[in-house]
């Protein structure tokens, strides 16, 4: 989800909310900004409450903003920058969480190659939400809203789909 919507939301933006790639561009800092200071936050709240918890927390808060998302329309500003806000910190604690929980699964003496796994499933998982939601956006023809509720759909299904996984962590 992460780099899909990197990907959706400036065509949104652009798009649908008819603002310049400036203003985009300034919007998107808001994403990048509580990313930066939410794997801080949630790298702390691992410490304390643990993986599975702030894993499924983070993907139970995507899941209620990918379906919040639905009522956008691209005239509420603020509406589309709280979503940004909710995705990024979703999604912060989700990846701070995962990685963390990755880490304590490797056996000693082969953590190299936990963390060398951990780093390929970045890139590789980029990759794939790139297409993924590439793909939803260009079936929806002109639509701009429809092409974005459809990738938000996208999204709720990631997120879900890690909040059942995350229930299932002892």
């Amino acid at each position: 989800s992460f780099n899909g919507l990197l990907v959706v939301f400036p065509f949104f933006l652009t798009g649908q909310c008819r603002l310049s790639g400036t203003k985009a561009g300034t919007m998107m800092l808001g994403f990048a900004a509580t990313m930066a200071f939410g794997t801080r936050l949630f790298g702390g709240w691992v410490d304390r409450y643990g993986s599975p918890k702030v894993m499924a927390g983070g993907a139970l808060a995507v899941s209620l903003v990918a379906a919040a998302s639905h009522l956008l329309d691209g005239s509420s500003l603020a509406g589309v920058l709280l979503c940004l806000v909710g995705f990024a910190a979703g999604l912060s604690a989700v990846m701070v969480a995962s990685s963390v929980h990755m880490m304590g699964l490797a056996p000693k003496g082969q953590e190299g190659v936990f963390s060398a796994l951990n780093f390929l499933m970045s890139p590789v998982g980029g990759a794939l939400g790139v297409g993924v939601f590439s793909y939803l956006w260009s079936r929806a023809g002109a639509d701009e809203l429809r092409a974005f509720h459809h990738s938000m759909l996208a999204a709720l299904a990631c997120a879900g789909t890690v909040l059942v996984l995350a229930s299932q962590i002892q």
